[in-house]
């Protein structure tokens, strides 16, 4: 399962190199965020480019960071229910551990995701041939639900009493 979480935050963070790498090739030398209506904020577009590889560079070592040591928790400071449960026998500790380093690594992905999104939008509306488009709306709306249920999966997961939820779906 670790393996698996571990893929998907490469995955999203390549995704999010390659979106941003391409947006620095297609924008302007100077690009305008909107604010309120009539007002703009002008950004060079190294400022961009290193903007966002330092605000991912920062959202990205904080998510190893927490992934690292949110799975050795003693139980006194586990911040979850059914303590003595998770902390009970082998199987069990080991899946608390894989489901709590699971967890930051999931939040990160979805972080990235709002990254590439984000960057992807500006670069649209900043692109170097004058004719801006935007992204659809809904594509903000999907990252951002996706993102509010990572935020919740743990303590979801945490209130189930199986190891394995496959095996608590089973039919017996």
């Amino acid at each position: 399962m670790r393996r698996f979480f571990k893929f998907l935050w490469f995955f999203s963070a390549l995704g999010f190199m390659v979106s941003l790498f391409s947006s620095y090739a297609e924008i302007l030398d100077r690009i305008q965020i909107a604010l309120q209506e009539g007002q703009y904020l002008t950004l060079s577009r190294n400022v961009f480019f290193y903007g966002f590889a330092g605000v991912f560079l920062i959202i990205s070592t904080l998510v190893w960071i927490v992934a690292r040591l949110l799975p050795k928790l003693p139980k006194h400071k586990f911040p979850f229910a059914n303590k003595d449960y998770w902390y009970d026998e082998k199987d069990t500790q080991r899946t608390r551990r894989d489901i709590l380093q699971a967890w930051p690594l999931t939040v990160g992905c979805c972080i990235n995701v709002i990254l590439l999104v984000l960057a992807k939008n500006l670069s649209l509306e900043n692109h170097i041939d004058g004719t801006p488009s935007h992204l659809a709306p809904y594509y903000f709306f999907i990252v951002g639900a996706i993102f509010f249920l990572s935020l919740f999966s743990a303590i979801i997961r945490f209130q189930i009493k199986k190891q394995h939820l496959v095996v608590a779906m089973a039919p017996r």
